[in-house]
């Protein structure tokens, strides 16, 4: 009985579930945002795509998900886009001390709408309810004429693996 508690403890600690009622809300000075290419494996298509990377240097947290995301132009001002995001089962992510959580963004990076429309984006922006981190960003998207450029939100996970050391 004890030991299939604690599998069910375990499971539920993978899965990102109990602790985050137990674990309090993130602090933006706790968490750093950084942006990774993948080595060009998101783009081909017209398409290309990053790899966004939330890493948590503080004591476990949980985070409001999915995020709002948000680009920028080099100038700061918010870009005209909107985000297709992924279904998403829960609304606090745990997120354990020295790990990290990932999503993916992907857009159309080349004109192959009639009277295509393109624009610069120089920063993402990450809105978890009162959390709001920023990172560089160089990408081009498309877009019809007269209507938002839309990207795809993939679904932010928790990647498991070491702790690193805090």
């Amino acid at each position: 009985m004890l030991s299939t508690l604690r599998i069910a403890i375990a499971t539920l600690l993978l899965a990102g579930g109990a602790p985050a009622l137990a674990a309090p809300p993130c602090k933006p000075a706790q968490l750093r945002l950084t942006v990774d290419g993948a080595d060009g494996e998101l783009n081909g298509m017209s398409h290309a795509g990053v790899a966004l990377s939330i890493r948590n240097v503080g004591p476990d947290c949980t985070l409001a998900a999915p995020p709002l995301v948000a680009l920028r132009d080099a100038r700061g001002r918010p870009l005209r886009t909107r985000a297709r995001a992924a279904p998403v089962a829960k609304a606090l992510l745990y997120l354990g001390g020295g790990h990290r959580a990932v999503m993916v963004l992907r857009w159309i990076a080349a004109p192959v709408f009639p009277n295509s429309r393109q624009l610069q984006a120089a920063e993402v922006r990450l809105r978890f309810g009162r959390v709001s981190l920023g990172a560089p960003l160089d990408a081009r998207l498309y877009g019809a004429a007269g209507k938002a450029v839309e990207f795809e939100q993939g679904p932010l996970r928790v990647v498991e693996g070491m702790a690193a050391d805090l």
